[in-house]
C-alpha cells in the first residue's frame, strides 16, 4: 500500500478531495500551512505579517486533536441544553449539506462527474494521508474500501463523543457523494467512530 507524504498535496486538493472523504473539513477547519508548504510552494516565504506565518510543525494527529477538542466541548454544551436526539438531527442535516456542497466543488473539476473519476482519489493513494484503507471492490457498479484508521477518531472518542462525532464528522460522506453526482450512493453500516473495527465505505452507481 503506497504511503503519501501529507506535505506533497496542495491545500485545495487536500481540503476538497482528501478531507471530505472522512469529513476532515469539520466546522471550517483547515490544514496548518506547515503541513502543506511543499504543495503550495515555499517560494512564497517572503516578508509576511506575523499572523500569516506558518504554524510550528505539527503532526496530523496533534493538529486534529487540538482542533477537535473545542468543538467537542461545544457540542457537549449543546447536548446539555437541547438533548442528544435533537442535536444529532441538527448535526446530520448540517453535515450532509456541508458534504454536498464540497462534493459539488470537487465535481466542478471533473465535467463528466462519472463514477470512475469520483473513486480515483482512493486508487491514487492520496486518501492515505488521513485514513488507512484497503480497496476491496472496484467495478463499474460498485467501489468499496475498508478503513481501519482515521485521524479524526482518536480525539473524538477520547472525549466520549462517538455518536455525536459520527453525526458531526462522518455523516458528511453521504452528502459528498450526492453532491458529486446524485447517482452515487454511499452505503455504510460500520464506523470506527461508533466503536466498530472498521468503516466499510461502499459506493454504488445507481440508475
Amino acid at each position: 500500500m503506497r504511503q503519501v507524504d501529507p506535505v506533497a498535496i496542495g491545500r485545495r486538493d487536500f481540503l476538497t478531495g482528501v478531507m471530505p472523504a472522512c469529513a476532515v473539513g469539520c466546522m471550517g477547519i483547515c490544514i496548518p500551512p506547515a503541513l502543506v508548504a511543499v504543495g503550495e510552494g515555499r517560494a512564497r516565504c517572503q516578508q509576511k505579517h506575523k499572523f500569516d506565518e506558518a504554524y510550528p510543525p505539527l503532526t496530523l494527529r496533534e493538529y486534529f486533536a487540538r482542533v477537535l477538542s473545542p468543538g467537542c466541548e461545544l457540542l457537549k454544551a449543546f447536548e446539555h441544553e437541547i438533548g442528544e436526539e435533537e442535536l444529532l438531527r441538527i448535526l446530520r442535516t448540517y453535515s450532509f449539506n456541508r458534504g454536498k456542497d464540497r462534493g459539488q466543488t470537487v465535481a466542478a473539476r471533473y465535467p463528466n462527474r462519472d463514477f470512475f473519476s469520483y473513486n480515483e482519489r482512493f486508487r491514487s493513494g492520496e486518501m492515505q494521508v488521513a485514513i488507512t484503507y484497503d480497496i476491496v471492490e472496484d467495478t463499474e457498479e460498485a467501489f468499496e474500501i475498508t478503513v481501519t484508521e482515521c485521524v479524526l477518531v482518536g480525539p473524538v472518542l477520547e472525549n466520549d463523543m462517538g455518536k455525536l462525532g459520527n453525526a458531526w464528522l462522518c455523516h458528511e460522506d453521504y452528502g459528498h457523494a450526492q453532491g458529486y453526482n446524485p447517482r452515487i450512493k454511499l452505503i455504510r453500516d460500520k464506523t470506527l467512530m461508533l466503536g466498530d473495527s472498521c468503516c466499510n465505505h461502499r459506493y454504488v452507481w445507481t440508475d
